[in-house]
């Protein structure tokens, strides 16, 4: 089985494939890569020309008007960064980039940046007979992105 996001090769040892069909089907996955790159740079752009999104906290505004501060302290199912608005309406927004950006020394570009709302949430369950985990995953709900997990059962 092939990794989220990865081209899938085809795992049917009837199928043959020579070095010619091997090449070509690269230069397809290759292409299938840089579509769905655009498709998450429209995204990002159509998003931030609707103010949903912003480089920076204090570019970001709520509804009515409020701007959002970030969460100081870290809340105990979320490792991922959030703020609020402190008015009236409540509103939150979480910060969109790749785990552990410092670490792969990434920057501009590498994420929506900090996004109005709640990210998606979905639960996973990589639990086996020896070991594993249970909980949810958190993903931008612009590009998609992991930006967060919550584990609940680790084994």
């Amino acid at each position: 089985m092939s990794e989220p996001g990865m081209p899938h090769m085809p795992e049917d040892p009837e199928l043959q494939l020579n070095d010619a069909d091997r090449l070509e089907l690269g230069s397809i996955d290759v292409l299938a890569i840089l579509a769905q790159c655009r498709k998450v740079e429209f995204l990002r752009k159509r998003a931030r020309e609707q103010c949903l999104t912003a480089e920076k906290l204090e570019d970001l505004r709520s509804k009515s008007g409020q701007p959002f501060v970030e969460d100081d302290e870290k809340k105990t199912f979320r490792d991922y960064r959030t703020a609020a608005t402190q008015e009236d309406e409540y509103e939150v927004a979480y910060l969109c980039r790749f785990m552990y950006i410092e670490e792969l020394g990434l920057t501009e570009g590498s994420g929506c940046g900090w996004v109005k709302g709640e990210p998606l949430g979905k639960p996973y369950d990589d639990m086996g007979p020896l070991c594993g985990s249970k909980g949810y995953r958190q993903y931008c709900k612009i590009c998609g992105d992991k930006i967060g997990e919550t584990q609940l059962v680790v084994w």
